[in-house]
């Protein structure tokens, strides 16, 4: 089962990383601008950008797979993937910098550039992971209200009282901290790689997709209400129409938006387990 959402996102990031690079090469930051041409520019800031991505994205994925952080939030979670890429990061610009421009690689020094590619990575990886992924999300969701054919469906009555909220999987409490493994799971809403898992004992955050999750949820009541979320049924208290929208109201005051082509599943749903009780 793959972690990594490798495939989803590509041309997204390949259209920032790409767009840094143009941005570096006309400018010419940290003497590149005198000391190479335009054409040796954009190679040496694509090659750059290529070898500070890549570990960046290594030191993300440790930071959100190592028990030691789950307790951590997202953002600092990525800030400190951003400080731990930073250290192979620092070895290979020095070395691309000894390519390019032997004269000013002999001026650098290790503590010195590593300090200005971990302050860099920082606020990349922040517009990378929560800046555009909050912003594409946003044009999503306008797209489907524009989109969203009108339902004259009444809303439905609040839920009467359902059975407890399933327990987690036993393959789900493996990558979970140890505190939650006698949780209940309430929900899970995705942010762009990472899914953020809501229980009756705290929250986490996995680098996993939506498709991956579900799988494992094999058997536990609940339904996936939207591309971005999975709810316990147990946990919707009603369903409501705003606009052109409908949106799934939980038990603990969150309100989660339904996809109009899973609305009728989730009403059917919740139906059928009121009549269990």
């Amino acid at each position: 089962m793959r972690e990594i959402d490798t495939s989803v996102n590509l041309p997204r990031k390949f259209v920032f990383y790409l767009t840094l690079v143009a941005i570096v090469t006309v400018i010419g930051p940290f003497g590149t601008y005198n000391a190479l041409s335009l054409w040796d520019r954009f190679a040496f800031w694509l090659v750059d950008f290529s070898a500070v991505a890549v570990f960046a994205h290594i030191g993300v994925y440790t930071a959100f797979s190592v028990n030691l952080f789950n307790k951590l939030s997202g953002t600092t979670r990525l800030c400190i993937g951003g400080v731990l890429g930073a250290i192979p990061s620092t070895a290979a610009v020095m070395f691309i910098y000894k390519v390019f421009t032997p004269e000013a690689a002999a001026t650098l020094i290790y503590p010195k550039v590593y300090l200005e590619i971990a302050v860099i990575s920082a606020p990349m990886l922040l517009t990378e992971f929560v800046v555009i992924p909050a912003v594409v999300q946003k044009t999503k969701g306008a797209a489907e209200e524009v989109a969203e054919p009108v339902d004259e469906t009444p809303p439905m009555e609040p839920a009467a009282p359902l059975a407890k909220q399933p327990e987690l999987p036993s393959a789900l409490k493996d990558r979970l901290p140890p505190e939650m493994h006698s949780a209940r799971i309430c929900s899970i809403s995705m942010q762009d790689h990472y899914a953020h898992i809501t229980t009756d004992r705290g929250n986490a955050m996995l680098l996993m997709r939506m498709g991956d999750l579900v799988d494992l949820l094999n058997g536990v009541d609940g339904i996936q209400i939207h591309r971005s979320h999975w709810v316990a049924t147990a946990e919707i208290e009603k369903i409501e129409k705003n606009g052109r929208k409908h949106h799934v109201h939980l038990r603990d005051g969150r309100v989660l938006p339904v996809s109009s082509n899973r609305l009728d599943q989730a009403r059917a749903r919740i139906e059928r387990a009121q009549k269990t009780v």
